[in-house]
Protein backbone atom coordinates (compact mmCIF):
# COMPACT_ATOMS: atom_id res chain seq x y z
CA UNK A 1 0.00 0.00 0.00
CA UNK A 2 1.43 3.33 -0.97
CA UNK A 3 1.39 6.37 1.28
CA UNK A 4 -1.22 8.04 -0.94
CA UNK A 5 -3.46 4.97 -0.70
CA UNK A 6 -3.03 4.96 3.06
CA UNK A 7 -4.07 8.59 3.49
CA UNK A 8 -6.99 8.18 1.07
CA UNK A 9 -8.32 5.13 2.94
CA UNK A 10 -11.10 5.05 5.50
CA UNK A 11 -10.60 3.40 8.90
CA UNK A 12 -13.04 0.66 7.89
CA UNK A 13 -11.03 -0.10 4.74
CA UNK A 14 -7.75 -0.20 6.69
CA UNK A 15 -9.25 -2.54 9.30
CA UNK A 16 -10.59 -4.86 6.58
CA UNK A 17 -7.25 -4.87 4.79
CA UNK A 18 -5.37 -5.60 8.01
CA UNK A 19 -7.79 -8.45 8.83
CA UNK A 20 -7.32 -9.94 5.36
CA UNK A 21 -3.54 -9.75 5.71
CA UNK A 22 -3.71 -11.48 9.10
CA UNK A 23 -5.93 -14.24 7.72
CA UNK A 24 -3.58 -14.74 4.75
CA UNK A 25 -0.61 -15.02 7.13
CA UNK A 26 -2.45 -17.52 9.36
CA UNK A 27 -3.40 -19.65 6.37
CA UNK A 28 0.22 -19.70 5.25
CA UNK A 29 1.42 -20.84 8.69
CA UNK A 30 -1.27 -23.50 8.88
CA UNK A 31 -0.28 -24.83 5.46
CA UNK A 32 3.35 -24.96 6.58
CA UNK A 33 2.36 -26.85 9.73
CA UNK A 34 0.34 -29.34 7.67
CA UNK A 35 3.32 -29.97 5.37
CA UNK A 36 5.53 -30.56 8.42
CA UNK A 37 2.91 -32.90 9.89
CA UNK A 38 2.69 -34.99 6.70
CA UNK A 39 6.48 -35.08 6.36
CA UNK A 40 6.84 -36.36 9.92
CA UNK A 41 4.10 -38.91 9.40
CA UNK A 42 5.65 -40.24 6.18
CA UNK A 43 9.21 -40.43 7.53
CA UNK A 44 8.64 -41.93 10.98
CA UNK A 45 7.41 -45.41 11.87
CA UNK A 46 6.78 -44.61 15.51
CA UNK A 47 4.64 -41.56 14.90
CA UNK A 48 3.48 -39.91 18.12
CA UNK A 49 1.98 -36.84 16.51
CA UNK A 50 -1.66 -37.62 15.71
CA UNK A 51 -2.88 -34.30 14.33
CA UNK A 52 -1.31 -31.15 12.87
CA UNK A 53 -1.97 -29.22 16.10
CA UNK A 54 0.42 -31.61 17.87
CA UNK A 55 3.30 -30.29 15.73
CA UNK A 56 2.84 -26.77 17.08
CA UNK A 57 0.10 -24.50 18.37
CA UNK A 58 -0.27 -20.96 17.14
CA UNK A 59 -1.10 -17.95 19.32
CA UNK A 60 -4.54 -17.61 17.73
CA UNK A 61 -5.34 -21.18 18.78
CA UNK A 62 -4.40 -20.79 22.45
CA UNK A 63 -7.08 -20.92 25.10
CA UNK A 64 -8.00 -17.49 26.37
CA UNK A 65 -7.85 -17.28 30.16
CA UNK A 66 -11.18 -16.51 31.80
CA UNK A 67 -11.37 -14.24 34.79
CA UNK A 68 -13.44 -15.30 37.77
CA UNK A 69 -16.52 -13.14 38.26
CA UNK A 70 -16.21 -10.60 41.05
CA UNK A 71 -18.83 -10.13 43.74
CA UNK A 72 -20.10 -6.71 44.71
CA UNK A 73 -18.33 -7.03 48.08
CA UNK A 74 -14.99 -7.75 46.38
CA UNK A 75 -15.39 -4.73 44.12
CA UNK A 76 -16.29 -2.48 47.05
CA UNK A 77 -13.28 -3.76 49.03
CA UNK A 78 -11.05 -3.01 46.02
CA UNK A 79 -12.58 0.48 45.78
CA UNK A 80 -11.86 1.16 49.48
CA UNK A 81 -8.30 -0.11 49.12
CA UNK A 82 -7.70 2.06 46.04
CA UNK A 83 -9.08 5.10 47.89
CA UNK A 84 -6.76 4.41 50.82
CA UNK A 85 -3.73 4.12 48.54
CA UNK A 86 -4.68 7.41 46.89
CA UNK A 87 -5.10 9.04 50.33
CA UNK A 88 -1.61 7.95 51.36
CA UNK A 89 0.24 8.65 48.12
CA UNK A 90 -1.49 11.83 46.90
CA UNK A 91 -3.40 13.56 49.71
CA UNK A 92 -4.32 16.68 47.69
CA UNK A 93 -5.76 14.61 44.85
CA UNK A 94 -7.57 12.39 47.36
CA UNK A 95 -9.22 15.42 48.97
CA UNK A 96 -10.54 16.68 45.62
CA UNK A 97 -11.64 13.17 44.66
CA UNK A 98 -13.58 12.69 47.90
CA UNK A 99 -15.25 16.10 47.51
CA UNK A 100 -16.38 15.16 44.00
CA UNK A 101 -17.54 11.75 45.23
CA UNK A 102 -19.60 13.37 48.01
CA UNK A 103 -21.17 15.83 45.54
CA UNK A 104 -22.10 12.96 43.26
CA UNK A 105 -23.68 11.00 46.11
CA UNK A 106 -25.58 14.08 47.32
CA UNK A 107 -26.81 14.72 43.79
CA UNK A 108 -28.23 11.19 43.60
CA UNK A 109 -30.05 11.39 46.91
CA UNK A 110 -31.78 14.69 46.06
Amino acid sequence: MSEVEFWDSTPRYLAARQKATTQRMQLSWEQTRFIAFETLRASTRQFKVRKPEDVCKFPWEQDVPRFAPQTREQLEAFDREADEILRITQPEVYKKFMEAKQEKENGRSN
